[in-house]
């Protein structure tokens, strides 16, 4: 069996590993907003998400449910692994705030304060 801490550096080896694919080796340059905007359109477009942008005093990328739902409930690493990819399409540390009960929804809030390449 894997530690937690593997499975947690594999989780975001594939979040990255997606960010990279969905942005075709590309990096966004745009404002924190655009880049946001970006984000949620391609959750949208290359995973089936339905997710929107609320912006108050931060950004949150929320979503009306989660297209990996039949994993995440017992996989919560899965959301580590779509933390990472958002952290790495908008540039910046992302955390994730998923409802994982019932009817799963995916949730990324990105804090404005906050500059620089994810640490993730």
């Amino acid at each position: 069996a894997l530690s937690p801490d593997h499975v947690d550096l594999l989780a975001r080896e594939v979040g990255r590993g997606l960010a990279h694919q969905m942005l075709r080796g590309r990096r966004l340059t745009g404002t924190l907003e655009s880049n946001v905007r970006a984000a949620s359109a391609l959750l949208n477009e290359e995973l089936g998400a339905i997710t929107h942008v609320e912006s108050n005093g931060h950004y949150v990328i929320r979503g009306a449910g989660c297209p990996l739902s039949a994993v995440t409930g017992k996989h919560p690493d899965v959301c580590r692994s779509m933390e990472t990819l958002v952290s790495e399409i908008v540039g910046t540390p992302v955390r994730e705030c998923c409802d994982r009960a019932n009817r799963p929804k995916c949730c990324f809030e990105i804090e404005p304060s906050v500059t620089g390449p994810a640490n993730s």
